[in-house]
């Protein structure tokens, strides 16, 4: 069985794309357009936002069903990814429904990525919270956590993202806040 690997992320809101577009054009390899509409899955017994929950990701033709498990302290995100591909994304959505989940929220983001070695960074929408940079490396064994968190945040500050414009709190938390009636937290007041 393959071992699933540890994602080490950050994202910041971006003021300027069009300028973080330009600086990742010139320093990174262009990869690909993306467009990705998520569904999140939780107990139907859940009452309001929970971080337990997995993810139904469509992209095309191609549909990946993604639960992650928190990994170290706050800060840089770093999650083991535990996946899997489906064939058919409204069977397993009927599938999920009939042994006790519910939809919690929707969630589409879109835009192009870019390779900085060793990491993929997004230049995205996120549809109702706006423009974000995403900078992404995965890695196989928690010892190289430190070396990953550090590498994105060289990447981000390289942007001209500052580690105070990181947004700590996850999309899924400040879509279902929005849709909520609730502001949503600035990076500083959600750490």
């Amino acid at each position: 069985m393959a071992k699933s690997k540890i994602e080490v992320e950050a994202k910041a809101r971006v003021a300027d794309p069009e300028r973080v577009e330009r600086l990742l054009s010139g320093m990174g390899s262009a990869l690909d357009e993306i467009d990705f509409a998520d569904a999140y899955y939780v107990p139907v017994a859940t009452e309001g936002y929970s971080f337990h929950r997995f993810r139904l990701r469509r992209t095309g033709e191609r549909a990946v069903v993604t639960a992650k498990q928190k990994v170290g302290s706050a800060g840089v995100e770093a999650n083991r990814e535990h996946e899997f591909e489906v064939s058919d994304p409204e069977a397993f959505d009927a599938f999920a429904r009939l042994f006790g989940f519910k939809v919690l929220l929707a969630k589409r983001k879109h835009g192009r990525r870019w390779k900085m070695e060793p990491a993929t960074v997004e230049l995205i929408e996120v549809d109702g919270l706006g423009h974000f940079v995403e900078v992404e490396i995965l890695i196989e064994s928690e010892s190289e956590i430190e070396a990953a968190r550090n590498r994105v945040i060289e990447i981000l500050q390289s942007l001209g993202v500052d580690q105070e414009s990181i947004e700590p709190a996850p999309y899924t938390q400040l879509l279902y806040q929005k849709l909520q009636g609730q502001s949503t937290p600035t990076a500083t007041e959600s750490k």
